[in-house]
């Protein structure tokens, strides 16, 4: 049975920010550590099979320290969302998201990333409650097997969705703890309050 499938930007933004923050040297031993030499040269643009992206996160947890690996999750979370932001999203869309209510447009937003969300949970299973805190949880997903990576695929998770929800949703949208750690359940459960 083939792998499902994720987008390339799970792979090009957390190679852009352990760069950014650690130097080529160290983002091109990552992939090389996550058995992706051939991205070095040529980031990937086309989806990419879950285990590499998990691979990658791997890599990550396997070669930083703690603090530095969440920075560079982190980092690279806020830019997927902002790649979405500016390649994904139509301007209409975007213009309209911001312009109704905060709780209309996360539970329209929520809809629209349902519908998407093979794109970035794979094989996992990604649902949603749009009734304030919202919860967002992915569950399944290869990319939490790791248990010494799952934080930082966690973490990638939480700031895409809170970047986008502050950019789309409410200026003032934060992240938090809702429900068991990546560890105990093999993915992510979080809120999104404003």
């Amino acid at each position: 049975m083939p792998d499902a499938l994720i987008g390339p930007n799970a792979v090009t933004q957390l190679v852009a920010a352990a760069r950014d923050q650690l130097g080529p040297a160290y983002a091109d031993r990552m992939l090389r550590d996550a058995g992706l030499p051939r991205y070095i040269v040529q980031p990937p643009t086309k989806m990419v099979p879950e285990r590499e992206v998990a691979a990658l996160h791997s890599a990550l947890a396997e070669t930083s320290p703690r603090k530095a690996a969440l920075k560079i999750a982190a980092d690279a979370g806020v830019r997927t969302a902002d790649y979405l932001l500016k390649n994904r999203i139509p301007v209409a869309a975007r213009v309209a998201l911001k312009c109704l209510p905060a709780d209309l447009s996360a539970r329209l937003l929520l809809r629209a990333i349902s519908r998407h969300a093979w794109t970035f949970a794979g094989s996992g299973a990604f649902h949603f409650n749009a009734r304030r805190p919202v919860s967002i949880s992915i569950s399944g997903s290869p990319l939490f097997a790791d248990r010494q990576a799952a934080p930082f695929v966690d973490t990638y998770f939480r700031e895409t969705f809170r970047r986008l929800f502050q950019v789309l949703v409410h200026c003032n949208c934060t992240c938090r703890d809702h429900g068991n750690s990546p560890m105990e359940s093999g993915g992510t459960r979080f809120a999104l309050i404003w």
